[in-house]
């Protein structure tokens, strides 16, 4: 039997896998450095997850590879509180630390291909997403040229630090 691909809508039993796959991701990105390292509250991310599955109008597409979750992207519909209009707004991206760079940005690409077909059926025009460095020091070159050349515009850069 071959390797089984899926792109697929979330699903209440996923919780427990996309928890886990959240979790290694943030592991194998920060807790393997010595220096800024981010905490996080693996509970908040499980009342998170499981909230946003039951909310009704979002977007929240796994890649699963024989069974198991290995990333995925929840976006949520939100009001534009200038234009009163609807758009939607990218809260989480994941994928497991088990994945090359390269198949990061292979699951990236289908994940982002059903946006589309998701905000025509609701009636959205507009979306919202930002890119992150993973190394926090240069900026994701390899999402924006896929960002770009699915016909997204880079509108602005964003920076964070923890004190």
């Amino acid at each position: 039997m071959g390797v089984v691909l899926v792109y697929r809508d979330a699903k209440i039993e996923d919780l427990n896998q996309i928890v886990h796959c959240i979790c290694s991701d943030l592991d194998s990105r920060y807790l393997k450095k010595e220096e800024d390292t981010i905490e996080y509250d693996k509970e908040a991310i499980e009342d998170f997850i499981s909230d946003s599955i039951k909310t009704k109008f979002r977007y929240f597409c796994v890649y699963e590879q024989n069974g198991e979750i290995l990333g995925g992207q929840l976006s949520l519909i939100e009001e534009n509180p200038f234009r009163k209009d609807l758009f939607l707004s990218d809260k989480i991206w994941f994928t497991s630390p088990k994945l090359s760079n390269f198949k990061r940005l292979m699951v990236a690409y289908r994940v982002l291909k059903g946006i589309p077909e998701y905000m025509n059926e609701h009636c959205v025009k507009l979306v919202k997403g930002d890119l992150h460095s993973t190394d926090g020091k240069t900026f994701p070159t390899a999402a924006r040229k896929l960002l770009e050349k699915l016909g997204y515009k880079l509108m602005f850069q964003q920076y964070m630090k923890a004190i």
